[in-house]
This record gives structure tokens, C-alpha cells and sequence, in this order.
């Protein structure tokens, strides 16, 4: 078994806060999207020009699984969450690995442009999956029927959908900046929440379902009830687009992200504003995500080529560590373990993905 095939040995200083703990390097393509195995025992990447799907045993740096060579970029990845199937779409289809068998399903009269998000519903029964032709399917998770096609995108599909905690609603936003959450399981419109007519970048419910947040180009966020649909709370304070929202993993705050290279953290029940991340290195925030028992927040940001994924520590709000990115990722630059203080981001070249540690020793928990 080659080096490549057990994952490259990291060389050379990590940066402060961080240990390099591997490099998985599959074939020379870039990497465009990466998702980590509910369990924490598989990374699955996926790469454009001869674009491929690689499977990694996390342990051990193994390679378990390299796909055929599909005819476009794989942008589109999400497992199970029981784990024993991944997703993954190219062009305009989907199709689900079984991991036990090794079988593939297609998922059946795919979109017709180009797809760009899969997402699973809570319970493993049902795939949805986001094209940039406005479209977003609904399949069933077992035999790769379709179940059901939101309507009503025809002016424009902007933010990625979000399935409620309890995969009984689907969240889908819209350019004229109307949110919209329809029955899970029959695809028919309950709820229609509209704001000021300003583009939805992103969609997140709490972790308890009882609140939609929606952030837009009007330099606001927006939170909803989730159940009825209520505007609860408009939050202001932003001086640039909203591109992204992240509830913490207790549901009790909401980070907001801008242009404005501020991060905002907001009180679920009063929409009062409790802290405010100042001074990021580049406007083009990409993405937010908590680690999973909310004592980190991290942040993807750019500016040009390069890119850094930002670490703070979330008790006392101080800046820890940070990551380099090689470039913009279209799909998932970093992701974190999903138990575990470990975050794998694209890097260091658009070919690898490195396996970080937030240091022990530190100020980090180990």
C-alpha cells in the first residue's frame, strides 16, 4: 500500500493553537467537498477534473474507497446518519454508496442543472438534493424514487434547503428573499415567510427545531418559528450582506457572519445582540460552523486565492488558532469531527485534506 493510500505524514510546523495530524491525498484533482461519517470513522472527499470520490478510514489514514472517474465535479456529499450510506451528485445526478455492500443506487430523474447540495433528513428515509437550476428534489432514501419537487423557485433558488431537526419540515429560500417550509414527507407548502425581498444566503434551524434564522443580502437576519411560521426577531446591526447563520449546539445563540468582517452572536429569545467578532482578515466570509459541544466557533473567510479558517474559543470569545486554505471551496472547506476537537480542512494544496488538533496543552481542551 502506497503513502498516498495511508495518508501522507505531515511535514514541517504546525501554526500556534493546531497540531497537523495527516494529509489524505488521493489522485492529483482538486478537492471541492468534504463531509465526515456521523460516527467519525470516515472521510469522504470529493474532487474535480477527473473527478473522483475517496473514502478514508480516519484512524488509520487508509484509503478504503476511489471511484471511477465521473464526467463532472462531484460538489455534493452528505452520509446518513446512520452512516451506511453516502451521497453524492455530479452534473445533474445523485447517486447513494452503500457502504456495507459497496452497491451503488442512482436516484431516479435527476435535476436539469448542475447539482450542488444533498441533505439527508433526520431519520435516513428521504434525500434532498439542490440544483443551481432552482430546483430541489426530494427522493426516497431506499430505492432512489423520487418522492416529491418543491415548486415556486422559478425566480431563483439562492440559499442552500434545510430539513427541520425531526425531518418533518424542508426550508427552502428564495432570491426575492421568501422563505419557505413544506410537509417533510408530501412536499405541500405550509408556510410562506416573506422579508424585503433581498437574496437568502443560508438557512439553519436550532438544534430543537422551535426556530428557523435565515440571513440575506440586506444586511439582516431573520428568525422564525418554526412551527408557525411567526417572525420573531429581525436582527440588525450588520453594515454588509449576511452570508451565513449557525445556531450553537444548545440552540440558546445565533453567529452571524458578513462582509462587513464581523461575526455577531444574538440571544435566541430576546434577538439581542451578546457579542460582536471584529476585525476578521478578509470580506468574503464563507462559512460558519460550532464545534459539537459549542466550545469552538470556526469561520472560513478569503480574500483572493487564499483562505484561513479562524478558531476562537467560545467561553470567552478569544481567537485561538488558525488554518490555511489553499483557495475558495465550493463545497465544504472545513468541516469538524463531529464528537471530537478535530477539524479537517482542504489544504495545503487544492489536491489534500489535512486532519488538524486543537493542541493540548494550551488554552485549547484537549
Amino acid at each position: 500500500m502506497s503513502v498516498d493510500d495511508m495518508g501522507r505524514q505531515p511535514q514541517g510546523a504546525s501554526p500556534r493553537g493546531v497540531r497537523l495530524l495527516r494529509v489524505f491525498q488521493g489522485r492529483e484533482n482538486f478537492v471541492v467537498t468534504i463531509a465526515w461519517s456521523p460516527d467519525g470513522t470516515r472521510l469522504a472527499t470529493g474532487s474535480a477534473d477527473e473527478a473522483r470520490l475517496h473514502i478514508w478510514n480516519t484512524h488509520s489514514g487508509e484509503l478504503l474507497y476511489v471511484s471511477p472517474i465521473y464526467p463532472s465535479s462531484i460538489k455534493a456529499l452528505a452520509w446518513s446518519p446512520d452512516a451506511r450510506r453516502l451521497a453524492f451528485g455530479f452534473s445533474t445526478e445523485a447517486w447513494i454508496w452503500d457502504s456495507g455492500s459497496g452497491e451503488l443506487l442512482t436516484c431516479r430523474e435527476g435535476h436539469h442543472a448542475g447539482l450542488w447540495r444533498l441533505s439527508w433528513s433526520s431519520d435516513g428515509t428521504r434525500l434532498a438534493g439542490w440544483s443551481v437550476g432552482w430546483e430541489v428534489r426530494v427522493w426516497d432514501g431506499g430505492n432512489g424514487n423520487v418522492l416529491y419537487e418543491v415548486p415556486g423557485h422559478n425566480e431563483g433558488l439562492k440559499s442552500p434547503m434545510a430539513w427541520s431537526p425531526d425531518g418533518r419540515m424542508l426550508a427552502t429560500g428564495q432570491t426575492d428573499g421568501i422563505v419557505r417550509m413544506w410537509d417533510g414527507y408530501t412536499g405541500q407548502l405550509l408556510h410562506k415567510l416573506e422579508g424585503d425581498q433581498d437574496k437568502v444566503w443560508s438557512l439553519g434551524w436550532s438544534p430543537d427545531g422551535t426556530r428557523l434564522a435565515a440571513s440575506t443580502t440586506g444586511n439582516v437576519a431573520r428568525i422564525w418559528d418554526g412551527s408557525n411560521g411567526q417572525l420573531h426577531h429581525v436582527l440588525r446591526g450588520h453594515e454588509g450582506w449576511v452570508r451565513a447563520v449557525e445556531w450553537s449546539p444548545d440552540g440558546w445563540q445565533l453567529a452571524t457572519g458578513s462582509t462587513d468582517t464581523t461575526i455577531r452572536l444574538w440571544d435566541r429569545d430576546s434577538g439581542k445582540l451578546r457579542q460582536t467578532l471584529q476585525g476578521l482578515p478578509a470580506p468574503f466570509l464563507h462559512a460558519l460552523a460550532w464545534s459539537n459541544d459549542g466550545m469552538y466557533l470556526a469561520a472560513s473567510v478569503y480574500k483572493g486565492r487564499p483562505g484561513q479558517v479562524l478558531i476562537w474559543h467560545t467561553p470567552d470569545w478569544t481567537w485561538r488558532a488558525t488554518v490555511p486554505l489553499p483557495g475558495l471551496i465550493h463545497g465544504n472547506g472545513f468541516i469538524w469531527h463531529p464528537y471530537r476537537p478535530l477539524l479537517v480542512a482542504v489544504g495545503p494544496t487544492r489536491a489534500e485534506v489535512s486532519l488538524w488538533q486543537l493542541e493540548a496543552g494550551s488554552d485549547f481542551a484537549s
